[in-house]
């Protein structure tokens, strides 16, 4: 009996334990002094949606110290400036971060919705020469030296003997560290060059890949997923002998379609669902298939009860990515504060509501604003006007609005623009158009200067003529 108790005593002894494991981060950064850099992680290598995993606090002089509680490896980014660093954690890292020279978006990177930030592995120092970061970071910086130096050879002459000579250096110089995810990593990295150097290795790249080895976190497998099956759908079913796939696509014939690709491309079953699941993301927002059968497929009982509960996790979020901000969904609600610093929410309509996100520091941002006036005057009683406006020098945005007498309720986002982020906002003016219960009518509504008035305007007869036919 005593012998039991002890046991027990000491099985939550290990429990606790595991539930207190930290890394620890440090540094002294005067150049980022007062800044917080917010470190995520991606829920999923389909939707790729971010969750938060620790802020890193830098105080006035520049120097910083967290503790990040963890149960298990963690791969994560910061999008800082003009960059997006990448770093490793692990339970009990202990590491001291070096930031790069720190370097702010110019204005026009700042306005440019395509703009893509530079991406580097961060510097780190450790006591322990064995933390994953150093060894993984070491493979990226030699993978990217060895592609630059026979960049010609392998992406222009497309030598298998380069190729070769490539793979067998890696394995020379990582392969005999045998600590995961490491072993992984450099197997898909070596993957990625065979599949990007020929097209037709990607048929087999994922020959022998067992989902049990690795984790779906790991970005060297997402590059490689991404590489190979990005917009994949819409090839295979666009190609001469594609007219059974694309039959089997809109009937949501869900069984042939996963058949088709995890026999062609030599996939484990498990894997074929996660690759089903990223054909079916992209093909919906290619535009080139009709939503239903696309939606059929997604709530199948393949994914539904699938054994894997990854595969059924990453299901549902590509589901609610798909319906977020759809035709009849609701839409997120925006509470900030107006030129008198009283919050407004844009649900305080009781009729039509035209969401408009703006920059004012952008001309052409100022001549539609401008011209909400003209839509007001024409739609006084049908619509409310709700404008978002791009965090900035608000001395310099109030009188603008008072200026030119712009209508509407006029509110400022935060300095980190998240509802801009939240409705996906990627260039700017953007519009919604939501109905009296905050439903989304129309998700990329007219700007003001682009037609817009005619837009609602034919909106409100369809909305009469239905009424008269209702009526009869």
């Amino acid at each position: 009996m005593i012998n039991g108790i002890k046991g027990l005593v000491f099985l939550l002894f290990i429990i606790g334990s595991l539930a207190s494991f930290s890394a620890t981060i440090q540094g002294y950064e005067p150049a980022y002094a007062g800044k917080k850099l917010v470190f995520k992680t991606y829920t999923d290598p389909v939707t790729k949606n971010e969750t938060e995993l620790f802020t890193l606090t830098i105080d006035p002089t520049g120097a910083f110290a967290e503790k990040i509680q963890l149960e298990e490896l963690a791969w994560c980014h910061s999008e800082f400036g003009i960059y997006k660093g990448m770093l490793i954690l692990e339970p009990h890292s202990d590491i001291t971060l070096k930031l790069p020279p720190l370097r702010e978006k110019t204005i026009p990177e700042s306005k440019n919705p395509y703009f893509e930030p530079v991406l580097l592995w961060l510097q780190i120092a450790s006591a322990n020469n064995n933390e994953t970061h150093l060894r993984i970071s070491a493979l990226e910086a030699r993978c990217t030296e060895l592609s630059g130096s026979f960049f010609n050879q392998l992406y222009r002459q497309h030598s298998s003997a380069y190729l070769d000579s490539v793979t067998t250096k890696l394995t020379r110089e990582f392969g005999s560290y045998h600590r995961p995810p490491l072993p992984m990593y450099l197997q898909f990295k070596q993957k990625f060059f065979k599949a990007n150097v020929k097209i037709l290795n990607q048929q087999t790249v994922f020959k022998g890949v067992d989902p049990a080895d690795f984790s779906y976190s790991n970005p060297a497998f997402s590059d490689l997923l991404d590489l190979v099956f990005t917009n994949k759908l819409s090839f295979e079913t666009n190609d001469i002998k594609g007219d059974d796939l694309k039959k089997a696509v809109l009937s949501a014939d869900i069984n042939n379609v996963k058949t088709y690709f995890q026999e062609k491309y030599h996939l484990h079953a498990v894997l074929a669902d996660l690759v089903l699941l990223k054909l079916l993301h992209d093909g919906f927002y290619s535009r080139q298939f009709p939503e239903k059968p696309l939606m059929t497929m997604l709530e199948s009982a393949l994914f539904k009860e699938n054994q894997d509960p990854a595969i059924r996790e990453t299901a549902i979020r590509v589901k609610q990515k798909i319906l977020f901000l759809a035709p009849g969904s609701r839409a997120p609600v925006i509470c900030l504060k107006n030129p008198e610093g009283e919050p407004q929410c844009s649900d305080q309509f009781n009729g039509y509501t035209y969401l408009l996100f703006a920059d004012t520091d952008m001309r052409v941002c100022r001549e539609h604003l401008k011209y909400l006036v003209e839509i007001n005057e024409k739609f006084r009683n049908e619509l409310d006007i709700y404008i978002v406006v791009k965090n900035s020098d608000l001395q310099k945005i109030k009188p603008f609005f008072t200026e030119n007498e712009v209508p509407g309720t006029v509110v400022f986002e935060e300095p980190d623009n998240r509802y801009a982020e939240m409705y996906k906002i990627r260039s700017y003016p953007s519009a919604f158009l939501l109905d009296s219960d905050h439903k989304i009518i129309k998700a990329s509504a007219k700007n003001p200067l682009d037609g817009f008035e005619f837009e609602f305007a034919s909106l409100l007869r369809s909305r009469k003529i239905k009424e008269f036919r209702d009526q009869r």
